[in-house]
């Protein structure tokens, strides 16, 4: 029987993810084309959720494989290729290594299946080295590319894989620390719209952002290492340090980027709350420059840095 737990932060097991997602229009396809023996060589699934594609990509190699057991990653004919180091590039070598895994015929299953973690992570080396085994793909493999960024992909890769998009929204962060954070900065975001005005109230305000930033970064901290627990056990065994810096940085961005745009959607309700042509023009250009900066912590701007910057921002927006 697979696990189906969940942390104190909302970490919903691979197993709860697809039962989400296996009356979507795209599981379902994967799965009739599964029981028709009818799967491509190469699968793109791509969505918001990097684990609602991996908890897709796990239940279609379970039967590909023909096993239930929890310890997929153990599989003799199961392989798999991850983002590396800080950069989190996937390397020509890297990518060398899995193409000679799976150019053998089968250890136990009657298939092989291989998995590309954040395959928008190639570096161009290995992007054609790859697209060079999409072309003339071995037998009996079906190869899985997971993916939140599917057009940063080559436009060849992609026109060979059979892709997928998966609907899910991004999960939200359960926690009574981020509940606490999310107050903190409703009230601050109430608080501008009551437009300070005196020397000491803005001082005031401007107080309260490092507060926030500094409790974002507690947050972030914290989920950020409950989340490696329980992913780090999931992990093959044997991940050179890189590899697990890799995992744990990626495990990281996803976190934040949940974050973000979570306050993006409070930030939007709570404008809204009280509409006025006034009020959704700056609702607009807070929820530009919060993109903007979202989008900066992707090319490695710090999140506090980066969030600091929007408070700031918002301030001057809000109380123009």
């Amino acid at each position: 029987m697979r696990k189906q737990s969940k942390s104190k932060f909302g970490m919903k097991s691979t197993h709860d993810l697809y039962k989400e997602l296996e009356q979507s229009p795209s599981v379902i396809a994967l799965n009739k084309a599964l029981k028709n023996n009818r799967l491509p060589h190469g699968i793109l699934l791509h969505g918001s959720s990097l684990d609602a594609a991996k908890s897709v990509c796990f239940e279609i190699s379970h039967r590909l494989l023909g096993t239930d057991k929890e310890d997929l990653v153990q599989h003799p004919d199961f392989f798999s290729i991850r983002p590396v180091n800080k950069m989190r590039q996937i390397n020509a070598e890297s990518m060398r290594e899995l193409i000679h895994q799976i150019q053998h015929t089968p250890n136990r299953a009657d298939r092989k299946v291989a998995v590309i973690y954040e395959a928008d992570r190639m570096n161009t080396t290995a992007a054609n080295i790859f697209l060079k085994t999409l072309e003339e793909p071995p037998l009996n493999t079906t190869i899985f590319l997971l993916t939140s960024r599917p057009y940063d992909l080559l436009d060849t890769i992609r026109s060979r894989c059979l892709s997928f998009r998966l609907p899910v929204g991004i999960e939200g962060i359960e926690s009574a620390e981020w509940n606490n954070w999310k107050t903190l900065y409703s009230n601050w975001i109430e608080s501008l719209q009551k437009r300070p005005s005196s020397k000491k109230e803005v001082e005031k305000t401007i107080i309260k952002i490092y507060k926030i930033v500094v409790e974002f970064e507690k947050v972030l901290e914290q989920t950020g290492e409950q989340h490696w627990k329980q992913s780090k056990s999931t992990l093959p065994e044997g991940l050179e340090e890189e590899e697990e810096i890799a995992q744990k940085t990626g495990i990281v961005k996803s976190i934040r980027h949940r974050m973000f745009k979570e306050i993006e959607e409070m930030t939007r309700n709570i404008a809204l709350s009280t509409p006025s042509p006034e009020i959704i023009n700056k609702l607009g250009q807070v929820i530009t420059e919060l993109e903007r900066m979202t989008g900066l912590t992707e090319v490695n701007l710090n999140e506090c840095t980066a969030l600091e910057a929007f408070l700031l921002s918002s301030l001057r927006i809000w109380t123009a």
